[in-house]
């Protein structure tokens, strides 16, 4: 498992890393946006947008009970149906699967919500999004490649920051600031 102890560029796009979209981009969705991507391979790129929140949380969207159904839940993208997912660092919880070598999990939701009821996990532990960004297959690398999409490691506090102030370019400009 890696662990990004500061913001780190990258040559290229893998599980686990997060992509940042060109300054001017001009889907409004996209535009200043931080992805984390979940899924890079032959059958494309599927990532979240971190910093989109919506108005509701986990409890209203999808009936999740507990203190952990108070969370935000955030626009992952503009693809997808009806799913919800939720990423996390927490390494032994059941039913969870690591992405990449990022130490970030994806899944696990029935014991996250018993851990956070017994006081074993926090709620802001744990990240709810619905729909995701997707790249066809190569189609991210090229943009890569050209410059158009960073790559980036980032810090688990980064990535999990639940952030509901209505600023979402916020983590961009982070990112972006000079080091």
């Amino acid at each position: 498992m890696f662990l990004a102890l500061a913001i780190t560029r990258l040559a290229s796009v893998r599980e686990g890393c997060a992509v940042t979209a060109p300054p001017k981009e001009f889907n409004h969705f996209l535009r200043k946006a931080t992805v984390f991507v979940i899924e890079h391979g032959d059958g494309g790129t599927v990532g979240v947008n971190l910093m989109k929140p919506t108005m509701l949380t986990i409890g209203e969207a999808a009936g999740v009970q507990g203190a952990i159904g108070e969370n935000t839940l955030y626009e992952g993208g503009e693809a997808g149906g009806r799913g919800v997912l939720m990423i996390h660092a927490v390494q032994d919880l059941e039913g969870a699967k690591q992405i990449g070598d990022s130490g970030i999990f994806v899944g696990g939701l029935k014991a996250a919500v018993e851990r956070v009821a017994i006081g074993r996990n926090h709620p802001s532990d744990f990240k709810f999004f619905f729909n995701y960004v997707k790249w066809p297959k190569g189609q991210l690398d090229q943009d890569v490649q050209s410059g158009r999409w960073t790559p980036f490691d980032l810090p688990h506090d980064l990535i999990l920051h639940q952030d509901d102030d209505g600023r979402p370019t916020d983590l961009w400009n982070k990112i972006h600031r000079p080091q």
